[in-house]
């Protein structure tokens, strides 16, 4: 659909323009069908995107915001809140608490 890379930040104009639409009716359209906004349906792939890059952990939150189409990590950090329930800090120290309880568990009874 689009050729821009996902670290480029697609507008409305750019969906409407490619679906033939107003900036309005592709905003009903999209409403009515996907049941969010162009703009919250974006924000949301873009949060779900950027969960493998938090979980290896090598990037710095700004950098992985940006590399997801995000101007800042205070705002990356609020829609990955809105969408997740958790801060991406808290995401990354969940993940590794549950890797660090698999890894300890005994396969047998399930714990150690």
């Amino acid at each position: 659909m689009f050729t821009k890379t996902i670290d480029q930040k697609h507008t409305l104009a750019d969906i409407a323009s490619y679906c033939h639409l107003s900036n309005s009716e592709c905003c009903r359209l999209f409403q009515r069908n996907v049941h969010l906004s162009p703009v919250d349906y974006l924000n949301q792939l873009r949060i779900h995107m950027s969960l493998s890059e938090i979980i290896k952990h090598e990037k710095k939150i700004t950098d992985i915001a940006k590399m997801y189409g995000f101007s800042g990590s205070s705002y990356f950090s609020e829609m990955f809140k809105k969408t997740l329930g958790i801060t991406p800090r808290a995401f990354y120290k969940s993940v590794l608490q549950q890797q660090t309880l698999s890894s300890n568990a005994d396969p047998i009874h399930g714990r150690r």
